[in-house]
């Protein structure tokens, strides 16, 4: 039994996370797809992947509340006959009540995730889990049964303990997720997501209790217990209590594919992303505008929320179950000697005064149900800081496995093909601080979110380490060699910049050539174009500007631009009740200054709106002296007074109501309209 111990720590520290970790390094980032599907199902809607092929990936750890665990005394004494000083081996904490998870493995299978276009995606994905975790024990309780030596120099003292548990589960997962795009506005966008999977159970082991009072005396090196109530299940030991375990992959694939043990897991999820710079990722192709690269992120700050691991396990085929209460006396070693197979147990507590009773056990297992909400931040130029809480919404008293709560902070460079994270998580369960680092390089990936255990640092109370591969695919850009927004399928001259107008050529092409325009339209060699752009200079309303032969020569503004300026106009503000502009907002102006530049063209009519606060013909004249305001700006700052038209118009055309103050403030406003020279 000790070796069993042993092995089980052993796995635990030269492995490494239990307690929530997922791979927190990597998946929150935006190429990680199926890792941050187990974050957030909707993650998947709108992603920088076309597609996704997890081929594997390993998981593992441990965590405790304990005490902090010396590495070097394990490894160093691990195998001589089981002979490691337990005061060595923990710094133990003064916690009254303790909990471990140790060791907890996730292995992942092959998964794929594949998005039909912008708005819909689906996931199908594998994967197998294992957790032992003890949950509130008392710590006397647990070093009197783990460590002889702690009985034995402990003197008297007491043990109180109240609904505990252990539980050790392996199981199997088959998740199918759909998500998409609910709310799309351009700047605002809105996904939601769910997983449905078909879980199976392949072995479980539980000990849980409703209360314990003990008290040991050393005198006679007893436990004697009180108000006793215990119960012990296990579909993995008969009713001989011969062991049924066997670890060979047949029998764990045969197990995972019998059924009989089986259940319904779920994840849901929602996500809310502000993109105020969406339109600087939109592109115009063919003549139509708004075609978006979807390779790159778009969004400024994204919040999202999600339940996870929702459901349960069934084991339906018979399982074998010993109760125990009432009272009785018995020996830390005898507890210890016996506690691996409960029909030597159940012979040990009868005679030592217990109530003990057997049966047919018929478990329900429950999954780590989890609440995570998470916010991620783009501080620029691929640079991202990431906060996520998650917190247990399970309840304990019953038989299954959980989480403890945490926070994490997780600073990354983020780009396709390569991704650095450094997460920082404070953790409820060791109200402690833990370091990690995740690496991404194409589609491998390594880390850990508690890495000081890997490092050599002698004592830590957890340790942590992942590793996996993945092929994904981006999303094509519609092919434009020449790059002159005509794409390569109508683009007549693929090797020559032109226009759209011109089926992609230029102006001397097509006037040598008259393919796709009437005599009529053409410009002949003689006519002068100083531009270029297939528009005669006599005709051409932007003659050094190459533009469209549909907008008289002139460059068409897309709606990116327009939307700019739109966005410039409303931030304008004036200080209360006077048409001086305050410095704040020169910004603002300025960004419309360099579009006037860019479209020579283009005439500017900038409107002055009020509420209906105050006397109307005051609003009027106000209006117009904050219109006026912005033109003489725009003049002082070098655009040509005859491309600017000033007016007001008071409060006779309001955008909202005025009966509320949302509505007044929206109704105060400026307005900017590009429009071209007639």
């Amino acid at each position: 039994m000790k070796k069993f111990i042993l092995f089980i720590i052993l796995i635990v520290v030269i492995s490494a996370p239990v307690q929530a970790q997922r791979m927190l390094g990597v998946s929150t980032g935006n190429y990680n797809t199926i890792s941050s599907l187990y974050l957030n199902p909707a993650n998947i809607a709108d992603s920088r992947n076309h597609f996704t092929v997890e081929l594997f990936s390993l998981n593992a750890g441990f965590d405790n509340s304990l005490g902090t665990i010396s590495t070097s005394e394990l490894l160093n004494n691990f195998g001589k006959n089981g002979n490691i000083n337990f005061n060595k081996l923990f710094s133990y904490t003064n916690n009254n009540n303790v909990s471990l998870l140790a060791p907890y493995l996730e292995v992942r299978g092959p998964s794929f995730t594949y998005a039909f276009n912008s708005k819909h995606s689906i996931a199908l994905t594998t994967r197998m889990r294992g957790v032992n975790q003890f949950d509130n024990f008392d710590r006397k309780l647990f070093r009197s049964i783990v460590d002889n030596s702690f009985a034995n120099t402990s003197g008297n003292f007491s043990v109180q303990a109240d609904h505990f548990n252990w539980t050790e589960h392996v199981w199997g997962e088959l998740g199918l997720s759909y998500a998409a795009v609910i709310l799309n506005t351009g700047v605002h966008q809105i996904k939601g997501g769910f997983t449905v999977r078909l879980l199976t159970g392949l072995q479980y082991y539980t000990l849980t209790s409703s209360g314990i009072n003990a008290n040991f005396d050393a005198a006679s090196s007893t436990l004697t217990a009180t108000k006793t109530n215990l119960k012990f299940a296990t579909n993995t030991i008969d009713s001989k209590g011969n062991s049924t375990i066997s670890i060979s992959p047949s029998d764990l694939l045969s197990k995972f594919m019998g059924g009989g043990n089986s259940g319904l897991g779920a994840d849901l999820g929602v996500v809310y992303e502000y993109r105020p710079n969406y339109y600087d990722y939109t592109y115009e192709m063919d003549g139509n505008n708004g075609y978006v690269d979807r390779n790159k992120n778009t969004y400024k700050l994204r919040f999202s929320a999600a339940i996870t691991d929702i459901g349960a396990i069934a084991y339906s085929k018979k399982g074998y179950a010993v109760s125990f209460g009432g009272n009785g006396t018995i020996s830390p070693n005898t507890l210890y000697d016996n506690v691996k197979n409960p029909v030597d147990l159940k012979t040990v507590l009868q005679s030592k005064g217990f109530l003990v009773d057997t049966g047919v056990a018929h478990s329900v297992i429950h999954m780590p149900t989890s609440l995570l909400m998470g916010v991620d931040y783009n501080i620029g130029a691929n640079f991202y800081a990431n906060g996520l809480w998650m917190t247990n919404i399970y309840d304990r008293s019953k038989e299954g496995t959980s989480i403890y709560s945490q926070f994490t902070l997780t600073p990354r460079y983020d780009i396709r093909h390569f991704s650095i994270g450094m997460p920082v998580t404070y953790s409820n369960l060791t109200e402690s601080l833990r370091w990690g680092l995740g690496l991404r390089l194409g589609g491998f990936y390594i880390g850990s979110d508690d890495m000081l255990a890997l490092f050599g640092s002698g004592r830590q109370y957890g340790a942590n380490f992942y590793v996996g591969l993945k092929v994904s695919g981006g999303w094509r850009r519609i092919k434009d060699s020449d790059g002159d927004g005509v794409s390569d399928k109508k683009d007549l001259c693929p090797r020559d910049k032109g226009t759209w107008s011109n089926h992609g050529c230029p102006a001397d092409i097509m006037a040598q050539t008259g393919t796709g325009l009437t005599d009529r339209d053409l410009p002949t060699n003689s006519v002068k174009d100083t531009d270029g752009d297939g528009v005669p200079d006599t005709e051409d309303r932007c003659p050094t500007v190459a533009g469209d032969y549909e907008n008289h020569g002139c460059p068409t503004i897309d709606r990116s631009v327009r939307r700019k300026v739109e966005a410039a106009a409303t931030a304008i503000e004036f200080e209360t009740g006077e048409a001086n502009i305050k410095a704040s907002s020169y910004g603002e102006i300025d960004q419309v200054i360099t579009i006037l530049e860019d479209y020579p063209g283009y005439t500017m009519v900038i409107e002055g709106h009020t509420d209906n606060v105050g006397n109307p013909e005051s609003n009027m004249t106000l209006s117009r002296e904050r219109a006026e305001a912005v033109r003489s700006y725009l003049i002082l700052r070098g655009i040509s007074a005859e491309r600017l038209v000033a007016k007001g118009f008071g409060d006779t055309k309001p955008v909202a109501s005025n009966n509320t103050e949302q509505g007044r403030a929206r109704n105060r406003r400026v307005v900017m309209e590009l429009k071209m020279k007639d």
